[in-house]
């Protein structure tokens, strides 16, 4: 059972995890590069050229424009190739146990499965 429900939830997924390597590899050399050069430029124009800041820096909007374009680079950085990781997948499995477990307690008694569970924990 628990095969199936993670083969119905996960597998979709797994389909996709080509496409989002390829657009992970491709949004990194893009952005990347040209995160790399409005960096530079930004560098040239705003810390080459003087030592002091004056306060024309704080009317312009490039370092605006900056901050959000290395927003995106990040977010292009931490894109993962499968998107579920193994908390959620360990939540998938306990949920699908989850309605067995009256009837394991049918099965076997509760005293069987605590006195077993404090000899694994101790």
């Amino acid at each position: 059972m628990v095969a199936v429900i993670l083969l119905l939830f996960v597998g979709p997924v797994v389909v996709f995890a080509g496409k989002l390597i390829e657009a992970r590899r491709w949004g990194i050399i893009a952005y990347g590069g040209l995160a790399k050069a409005v960096g530079a430029e930004l560098e040239k124009k705003w810390l080459d050229e003087r030592n002091r800041v004056d306060e024309r820096a704080l009317d312009v909007p490039h370092f605006s424009t900056t901050t959000d374009l290395y927003q995106v680079v990040s977010n292009v950085y931490q894109m993962k190739p499968f998107p579920i990781d193994i908390q959620n997948l360990i939540a998938l499995v306990v949920v699908t146990l989850l309605p067995f477990l009256p009837a394991l307690l049918f099965e076997i008694p509760l005293d069987k499965i605590l006195s077993d569970l404090v000899k694994v924990m101790f």
